[in-house]
């Protein structure tokens, strides 16, 4: 005998209706599979979700134990990994400065996580993202066979110790721990221009014939600082028309 999976009253054999509730039979049997299929999602997202992790761990603790010795010599196959130190290191570093914003303001300011952290995090990847396609084209100059993919998970690789750089640094601000957490993210700042430069350099092909691995990295700088200004810009023009817009009310 089954059980109606509206009410959970037993049911007669061939009932068309639940005597209990009325549901439909049928009904309860699309609810069941419906149910079934969801829960088999999920289940699977879960189980996938897993995997990802215990992979980018794997990843991580290479890329940190060994940082170019494992990194440079990474394909396209770990650019989920690479993506995810990029993602990681646009999110804790405006957490960082949310965090520092609360300690200063002892809950007394209204502080915006949307405008300080969640804003500035999509930023923050998108200009990463832009910087892989620059680094990409830098690396077609020199002459170097690499693809979008390849680059994501190498820089990504190089981020890693920035990243685990920023985490600490995390930790330490929720326990006031302040100077030493500033000098943390200036290191992990300085790491991640480390990183630009190593990326391109791991390019290196001897006798390529293309553009010279300095000049490779000097003009991914250039296109960085270029790409930076205008974001910069961007942003303050908008700060402006805010405060503007607050002083004419």
């Amino acid at each position: 005998m089954t059980n109606c999976t509206n009410c959970q009253a037993p049911l007669e054999a061939e009932a068309k209706f639940c005597t209990s509730c009325g549901t439909k039979t049928s009904d309860t049997g699309e609810i069941a599979a419906a149910s079934t299929t969801t829960e088999a999602a999920q289940n699977a997202y879960l189980e996938q979700s897993k995997e990802v992790g215990k992979q980018y761990f794997s990843f991580a603790k290479s890329a940190l134990k060994h940082p170019y010795q494992f990194s440079a010599h990474l394909g396209q196959n770990n650019m989920i990994n690479g993506l995810i130190s990029m993602i990681l290191y646009s999110i804790l570093l405006p957490l960082f400065l949310y965090n520092v914003l609360r300690k200063m303001s002892m809950g007394f300011m209204p502080l915006s996580f949307s405008d300080i952290v969640f804003m500035p995090a999509i930023v923050s990847i998108i200009m990463l993202l832009i910087l892989a396609a620059i680094m990409l084209g830098v690396a077609k100059l020199m002459k170097v066979e690499v693809n979008y993919k390849t680059i994501i998970a190498r820089f990504g690789a190089f981020m890693t110790i920035p990243t685990a750089i920023l985490i600490v640094a995390n930790i330490l601000i929720l326990v006031s721990i302040i100077t030493f957490s500033v000098l943390l993210v200036i290191l992990a700042s300085l790491g991640y221009f480390v990183a630009i430069a190593v990326t391109i350099f791991s390019l290196h092909r001897e006798n390529s014939g293309g553009l010279d691995t300095f000049y490779g990295i000097f003009l991914t700088y250039v296109a960085l600082g270029f790409l930076s200004y205008l974001v910069s810009e961007s942003i303050l023009t908008d700060l402006v028309e805010r405060m503007t817009f607050m002083n004419f009310f």
